[in-house]
């Protein structure tokens, strides 16, 4: 039973990191969105928020359709490499 519950954590756990990315893009996207309205979303946020956004620059803006599978999987993976730190 140890062995099962075991590998059904760490789907779990593999789930989690995928819902992360997902959001983390969502997020990103989002705030872009209300830059092109003329709303200073960045601006409005803390610092250490507005610092780990930024982090995300890399990402294109999405403005049509497309494949978000190897974006996901770099996101998924910077977050398995710890690219960001929790805490100071």
């Amino acid at each position: 039973m140890g062995t099962i519950s075991a590998r059904d954590c760490l789907r779990v756990l593999e789930l989690t990191e995928q819902v992360a990315a997902a959001l983390a893009l969502a997020v990103l996207q989002g705030l872009r969105l209300r830059e092109r309205q003329g709303e200073p979303a960045l601006e409005r946020l803390a610092p250490e928020a507005r610092d780990f956004l930024e982090s995300f620059a890399w990402l294109p803006f999405l403005d049509e359709d497309v494949a978000l599978d190897g974006t996901l999987l770099s996101l998924v993976a910077s977050i398995r490499n710890q690219a960001w730190s929790l805490y100071p």
